[in-house]
């Protein structure tokens, strides 16, 4: 090989090799599925009935040309900490112990349970590096929000407390939501493996209590709540890439 040919290769394989990093970086249509897990701190109402919980949750969705993003999610709330004071005052007895039938002391426990449901939209804003469907992430959602005082407590032996009646403490909440979501999102365009995001998300429901009766408040509970959760949530996608846009480089 020559000098001129050397000074060719020199010249023109940097700019091939840059044509071909250009080629893989592309904005790539996809449909994906979502697995994530949430820690969640409650404010305004919520924290006067609930401590810390987890959320656990899968969702679907879409992402589209320019990175716009829509879907759907169904997350499970959990927790061990409930703060609502006095829930079966008027069944236990002054240390704050159940009475079974059988005349002994019976175990009980209370937890959190509930779920949500959101549709979102929103949009990844990339950024030079690593690639240009890795960056910012966005979402508003609106949807539905559920919870309520779980009892845990062996029936047989605590029948005022059996499936019919817990439903006059439980305090079953519900209504509208709505969402917001800030963090980052990377998605790998080479491997296609490695693909997850992480960040900050606000949850607001204009709930009510939809029980009939309060047991221990002797009356029915129909004002309305304002329950606010703030998440830090880290999610796995599992991407199916079904178009690609792709950009041809001629030198």
């Amino acid at each position: 090989m020559n000098c001129m040919a050397y000074i060719l290769l020199l010249v023109f394989l940097p700019i091939w090799a840059l044509g071909q990093s250009l080629l893989q970086d592309s904005v790539v249509n996809l449909f994906m599925i979502k697995v994530n897990y949430t820690v969640q701190i409650p404010f305004a109402d919520m924290a006067d009935r609930f401590g810390v919980n987890s959320s656990l949750g899968m969702g679907i969705g879409g992402k589209l040309g320019k990175n716009v993003l829509i879907g759907a999610e169904g997350n499970f709330l959990f927790g061990r900490k409930v703060r609502e004071p006095n829930v079966l005052h008027h069944i236990v007895d002054r240390e704050g112990f159940l009475i079974g039938s059988s005349g002994l002391y019976t175990d009980y426990a209370f937890s959190e349970k509930g779920f949500n449901l959101i549709a979102h939209g929103g949009k990844i804003i990339a950024f030079r590096k690593p690639n240009k469907n890795s960056g910012l992430l966005l979402l508003a959602g609106a949807g539905y929000l559920q919870h309520k005082i779980n009892i845990e407590v062996d029936a047989s032996e605590a029948p005022m407390l059996s499936r019919e009646y817990k439903k006059g403490y439980d305090r079953l909440t519900s209504g509208f939501m709505l969402s917001q979501f800030i963090g980052y999102s990377y998605l790998d365009s080479k491997k296609k493996r490695l693909n997850f995001y992480f960040g900050v998300e606000i949850q607001e429901g204009f709930t009510k209590n939809r029980r009939s009766w309060n047991y221990d408040q002797n009356r029915k509970d129909d004002r309305m709540r304002k329950d606010i959760l703030v998440g830090f949530r880290l999610g796995w996608i599992i991407p199916f890439y079904f178009t690609q846009t792709e950009k041809y480089y001629y030198y």
